[in-house]
């Protein structure tokens, strides 16, 4: 069968665009939990979606070799962060892998806790969100959550005396796992009492139906107000 564009367009609608996200990071607790510190959504003018991938073992019984999945591997994520002139943005992210790796970068941490390492559940992050955008609404198309995340590495910065680019900072995330939530989707699961009204003679028996049990029901309280329980 030839290509037909008629059938493409009818099937791919609009393209979807890498520059339609934000990326929204909730700090942990020890850094005040703030959402969107130091306008962070503003400055991230780059990330990845997570992606996983299956951990197998090789399997031979007979033949070629079985791949065995035995568990999942979350890959690790990078984004790519706007640096102010004061290096706000650089300190955010150091002082969050301090609480990973330890303070010794500081000059008044004694150095008896140079390298103490932190508390997983001390420095993994409450919230960080990955969101997508169709090309004309406000509301995300998807959410990307990462569980448990922090930043397992960041990255050195470049200078040089032959560059006026803006400095922009690599840091790469790590995290347990991803959720994610189709906020527009349309396939999502009704309430058991939904309704599908398909004329207008329909709708008008529904509400009689439904005008008339309200009646009925409020009927018999009043009779059980007046005549008690004993009758109904």
């Amino acid at each position: 069968m030839g290509f037909n564009v008629n059938e493409f367009k009818a099937n791919y609608n609009f393209p979807a665009r890498a520059d339609k996200f934000e990326m929204l990071i909730t700090s942990p607790l020890a850094l005040n939990g703030t959402t969107n510190p130091v306008g962070l959504n503003l400055k991230i003018e780059a990330t990845e979606l997570p992606g996983r991938s299956a951990m197998t073992s090789d399997h031979k019984h007979y033949g070629a070799v079985r791949k065995i999945p035995y568990n999942v591997n979350y890959l690790d994520l990078s984004a790519t962060v706007l640096v102010s002139e004061d290096y706000r943005e650089v300190e955010y992210f150091n002082a969050w892998q301090d609480l990973v790796v330890g303070s010794h970068r500081n000059y008044n941490v004694a150095y008896s806790d140079f390298f103490n390492v932190g508390y997983y559940d001390d420095f993994v992050s409450p919230s960080v969100q990955i969101r997508v955008f169709d090309q004309n609404n406000p509301t995300p198309r998807k959410v990307y959550e990462l569980v448990e995340a922090y930043p397992l590495t960041v990255n050195p910065i470049s200078l040089a005396w032959a560059s006026q680019d803006v400095v922009k900072l690599q840091v790469q995330f790590a995290y347990r796992y991803y959720k994610t939530l189709d906020t527009l989707s349309t396939s999502l699961a009704r309430p058991e009492n939904f309704i599908t009204i398909t004329s207008l003679d329909q709708l008008v028996t529904i509400l009689k139906k439904k005008a008339k049990d309200k009646i009925i029901d409020a009927v018999k309280d009043r009779a059980r107000d007046v005549f008690g329980n004993g009758l109904f």
